[in-house]
């Protein structure tokens, strides 16, 4: 009888001990204001960049809107980091102007005005 409650006491801990392993990860999403976005190029170069940043799950570029969606893992990246990202790429992100050197590496069609 004592080695059934034993088990049972062994099992039960080892349960509740473990619970916490499966708990989904949490996410949060931002809205970026991308001003300096112009095309459909401006909007496959920031997605393909930022879904390459460790904890981005989720990126979706609002051309007309010029806003940027971003769902990640605050654990992994947090929304300064994804600014600076854009940056490197060449676009403004909010208050974070973009890299100089990116952004006289986009074509002319992605550059302010050039659209």
């Amino acid at each position: 009888m004592k080695s059934i409650i034993f088990s049972l006491a062994f099992i039960f801990i080892a349960f509740v001990g473990t619970s916490n392993t499966f708990a989904p990860t949490k996410k949060a999403t931002i809205v970026i204001k991308t001003e300096s976005i112009q095309c459909g190029m401006c909007k496959e170069r920031i997605e393909e960049a930022l879904l390459q940043e460790k904890g981005v799950k989720y990126v979706t570029v609002d051309v007309d809107k010029k806003e940027t969606t971003v769902t990640f893992n605050p654990k992994k990246i947090d929304a300064d980091a994804i600014k600076k990202a854009i940056s490197a790429v060449g676009y403004d992100a909010d208050d974070i102007a973009a890299e100089t050197t990116a952004y006289e590496k986009l074509p002319t069609c992605c550059q302010k005005g050039g659209h």
